[in-house]
């Protein structure tokens, strides 16, 4: 009698596994009957799923998997649900808002953690208009309450992010986390514009948008894989400590892809590393071009900063750039918002940066040579 329960166990678990895509998505019956449900495949982003019903989605994160539809019922248990199209959104990080701009959809924004950030001409003109409410950081809650976001949409890169989300649902808020950060690449992170877009019923805009964005990326690639790389430099030195991209993060798979070589690359870890000047100074002589990416806006502030960096040969031949060109009124930069989410433009930078002959006569849309 065990042996033949064992034999039926393993027969039903191998029929799981055959409908492993819909048993996936959901273990409410409603959702395993709709015959016309399909898988819709990222390219790059592997931090969330869509998956297509006759008259909704279902999307898993890995935190969260949420139900959106212009009637959402309950017909998948332990789905948030989201009515779409969203009217009035909060959003926390500033790729947010980069991303409603792409969609056109920057005017359902009616809260922002700090309006100083933000960089949109567009989206800074509708903060003059009393129209985005800033909600402080950390956020206050009874701002949110006042202006009644149909969702907010947060991150969690830290457990205090995550402590204040969890406030906030528990006053009935609709909290939609969007990690876009978390992704391996930019091209990944980009794609996110599809998790957004679901909210607005506007995926095939966003499926195109990400297309083009794609096609450009390759294409801007493809130009410099076959050129001398030069020795690239990320970061900065802190009471001698040298603070520093892993090998395995967004930004140096760009620089990768933009033909450069990041002198760090074998470190294979996505955490910032944390290295002794002493020890990596030979390393940090050997560079060619220097990405600071941090808040210098010329040499001179990188020099008061530290005097050490007058001895490096970078400094010497004057190839230090940073994302320093499109700045607003606070000296923000438009980088973090729009750059990081547009993979495409920013390759070009690069490219003009670490082979000016290749793009010859264009100009960098956020980088800029330190003088």
């Amino acid at each position: 009698m065990g042996t033949r329960f064992k034999t039926l166990l393993q027969k039903i678990i191998y029929t799981i596994c055959l409908f492993s895509l819909v048993c996936h998505i959901a273990s409410a019956e409603p959702c395993i009957k709709d015959s016309n449900i399909k898988f819709i495949a990222n390219k790059y982003a592997k931090g969330f799923k869509i998956y297509q019903g006759k008259s909704f989605f279902l999307v898993e994160t890995k935190k969260q998997k949420i139900l959106i539809s212009n009637e959402p019922q309950n017909i998948c248990s332990g789905y948030l649900l989201v009515k779409s199209p969203v009217k009035k959104i909060a959003v926390m990080s500033t790729t947010h808002l980069a991303v409603l701009e792409m969609l056109n959809e920057h005017r359902s924004l009616i809260g922002f953690p700090d309006n100083k950030l933000i960089t949109s001409a567009n989206i800074t003109a509708l903060v003059d208009q009393k129209k985005i409410t800033n909600l402080d950081y950390p956020f206050n809650r009874e701002k949110i309450l006042l202006i009644k976001p149909d969702i907010i949409m947060g991150y969690s890169a830290s457990v205090f992010d995550e402590e204040n989300l969890v406030q906030l649902e528990k006053l009935n808020q609709l909290v939609i986390l969007n990690n876009d950060f978390q992704e391996e690449s930019l091209l990944g992170r980009a794609e996110w514009i599809k998790f957004v877009a679901l909210f607005y019923n506007k995926l095939k805009l966003a499926q195109k948008i990400f297309d083009d964005i794609e096609k450009s990326y390759i294409k801007t690639k493809d130009r410099v894989k076959n050129l001398k790389k030069p020795k690239v430099l990320i970061g900065q030195n802190n009471h001698g400590i040298w603070s520093a991209p892993g090998g395995s993060s967004d930004i140096v798979k760009l620089i990768s892809d933009a033909g450069g070589d990041y002198i760090w690359k074998d470190k294979k870890t996505s955490r910032t590393l944390q290295m002794s000047i002493e020890a990596v100074w030979s390393k940090l002589m050997e560079s060619e071009v220097w990405l600071t990416q941090n808040t210098w806006f010329n040499l001179k502030e990188l020099k008061s900063s530290d005097d050490k960096y007058s001895k490096l040969k970078v400094f010497q031949t004057g190839r230090i750039y940073n994302h320093v060109l499109k700045v607003n009124k606070w000296k923000n930069m438009n980088y973090w918002e729009t750059g990081i989410m547009r993979p495409d433009l920013l390759i070009r930078d690069l490219v003009i940066i670490f082979h000016p002959n290749v793009l010859a006569g264009e100009q960098t849309t956020w980088y800029d040579k330190l003088k």
